[in-house]
């Protein structure tokens, strides 16, 4: 049996939650640590536009990206993919 097109949107909307709340830890953790995207993307190896790819959720990054955006913030991907994560200030050495 085919599905509806309700369903068909809350499939999709679930597929991305998860990259949702990734995007939503990682701006608000860049933020609180008064970081440009592009200072995160040095400290990442990634480049500015995909920093602010990520965080406008335009991207499907994997989890290695994932894992090194993370990093910056000392955090582990299991931190910032959770739904209840809550920023908070953190140490983040600039080089």
């Amino acid at each position: 049996m085919p599905m509806s097109t309700t369903q068909a949107r809350a499939k999709r909307s679930v597929r991305h939650q998860t990259r949702a709340f990734f995007a939503r830890n990682i701006h608000a953790m860049r933020k609180m640590a008064k970081l440009s995207q592009e200072k995160v993307a040095m400290m990442s190896g990634l480049h500015r536009t995909y920093v602010g790819s990520v965080e406008r959720c335009e991207r499907n990054i994997s989890l290695d990206n994932t894992e090194r955006l993370a990093k910056v913030f000392g955090l582990t991907v299991a931190d910032m993919v959770s739904e209840h994560f809550e920023p908070h200030a953190v140490d983040v050495t600039q080089p």
